[in-house]
């Protein structure tokens, strides 16, 4: 599963198996806005909001801030605590935190993010999806074959 972002942490594109394993992976949906929001997580995801924050947090300090980041940051601020205590301890690196996504046909799916740069289009990353564990990796397997 694989999905390009951009520096705003919305989607822009992405394989069939990302969006086969959540709705947060469709293009369009802003992955800070779809994880923050409500004070429960989306019901397939197990994620480390505070990775979020600081890969948001990443992105502001790479690209300078602009009237998109501010909107989105305050919008999020005034909208959910959880978002306001994670900004406030979000950090400059990213540490990979694996994450779980719940899938309803095949079951728990152990995932780690990587993201890369895209060449020649700096604002924009590729994130790869990868299994962390056998199990993960029959699960994705069967999603993958339908």
């Amino acid at each position: 599963p694989e999905f390009i972002r951009d520096r705003y942490l919305t989607v822009v594109a992405s394989n069939a198996l990302a969006t086969a394993l959540s709705p947060v992976f469709r293009e369009g949906v802003n992955l800070v806005r779809a994880l923050f929001s409500t004070e429960e997580l989306p019901e397939d995801l197990r994620v480390d909001r505070q990775q979020i924050a600081d890969t948001l947090r990443e992105s502001l300090l790479r690209y300078e801030g602009d009237e998109d980041f501010e909107l989105l940051v305050g919008e999020m601020s005034s909208m959910s605590p959880h978002f306001r205590a994670a900004w406030a301890g979000a950090s400059e690196t990213v540490e990979p935190v694996p994450f779980r996504v719940l899938h309803q046909r095949v079951g728990s799916i152990s995932l780690a993010a990587h993201a890369m740069t895209m060449p020649g289009r700096s604002d924009l990353s590729l994130t790869v999806l990868r299994c962390t564990d056998d199990a993960s990796r029959a699960a994705l397997n069967r999603l993958a074959d339908g």
